[in-house]
């Protein structure tokens, strides 16, 4: 073999050797890709539960500022459960649910209208979106038709579901679930996270709810929590 044929084949070697080696680079990364995406497909999402009030300061600060905000970043990873009761009563006489809320009747109304759009509003990014709107409002039931429509909601179906009993049949239903949380419910917002209350991490969501949730996803961690 002469000179440059040794030389020629020394050359090829080490460019078929680079060549294996960048494949294996790109295969490398497209497999990280694709573990990520059946990884974040398997991984269970961090479920939020809040128990709020429509007219409460601090479920609407936590709402507006905590929840909205980290839905917005990072639903991919996370369900949340939104029940506006909090410390409200209600008995049931027959058909009619007398009901008492903390801030009076006009929370009462907001709750119903809260509760009727978890019922109606079948979109997730929707229906926390609608709420978002109720509370950044601040008005309770006055906001709805306005949110409604910011939204692109048909309010109709949550007046009707609001003004003929069904919310307030709704909000019983609503007042059996949290009668069975443990520890029972003292103040609002109340916040579990995976199921969990914890005093700690109800203090922590309020601050930093969108940290709470990347501290508890057990999948690959999302860009959106570097």
């Amino acid at each position: 073999m002469t000179k440059e044929s040794s030389a020629c084949s020394a050359s090829l070697a080490v460019f078929g050797a680079f060549m294996s080696y960048s494949v294996l680079l790109l295969c490398t990364g497209a497999c990280t890709v694709s573990a990520e995406s059946v990884s974040n497909a398997t991984t269970p999402k961090v479920k939020v539960g809040v128990f709020y009030e429509s007219l409460c300061p601090y479920s609407r600060n936590f709402v507006v500022n905590q929840l909205y905000p980290t839905w917005r970043s990072l639903s991919q990873i996370m369900t949340v459960d939104l029940n506006a009761y909090g410390k409200s009563h209600i008995t049931t006489e027959g058909d009619v649910y007398p009901i008492k809320c903390q801030h009076g009747p006009a929370e009462c109304q907001g709750n119903k209208l809260l509760t009727c759009a978890k019922k109606y509003v079948e979109a997730d990014d929707d229906f926390i979106a609608f709420s978002h709107c109720v509370m950044d409002e601040y008005t309770a039931l006055k906001a709805g038709p306005g949110c409604a429509n910011r939204i692109g909601i048909d309010y109709t179906v949550l007046d009707a579901c609001v003004q003929n009993g069904e919310g307030d049949r709704l909000l019983y239903d609503l007042s059996l679930k949290q009668s069975a949380l443990l520890p029972p419910l003292n103040h609002v917002p109340w916040i579990l996270i995976d199921d969990v209350y914890t005093s700690v991490m109800n203090y922590e969501s309020e601050k930093n709810l969108r940290q709470v949730v990347c501290n508890a996803y057990k999948g690959p961690t999302p860009s959106e929590c570097l």
